[in-house]
């Protein structure tokens, strides 16, 4: 048997909700990376955690993809080792 992950980044509220409908109509399960803190953004942009727990719910994987979206080669090594291990 053979596996193939696909990766889905940002947490995008529009693209996960297709992402996992196309998934789910080939009996598959998507892996999404969401950012922490995004539920925290006006625009909301990113979803919120209520998304994340219906996609979990329909048998997809949700893992965190940071606490923010932090260019950790733009900011100090400390700063940036701070950053991942928050």
């Amino acid at each position: 048997m053979y596996y193939i992950t696909f990766s889905f980044d940002d947490g995008f509220e529009k693209s996960s909700l297709k992402t996992a409908e196309i998934f789910e109509s080939f009996g598959l399960r998507a892996e999404f990376n969401v950012i922490a803190t995004a539920h925290l953004k006006k625009e909301r942009v990113h979803g919120a955690f209520s998304l994340w727990n219906e996609l979990q719910s329909r048998g997809h994987i949700i893992q965190p993809h940071g606490y923010n979206h932090t260019d950790k080669t733009s900011v100090p090594f400390e700063k940036a080792t701070d950053l991942i291990n928050a």
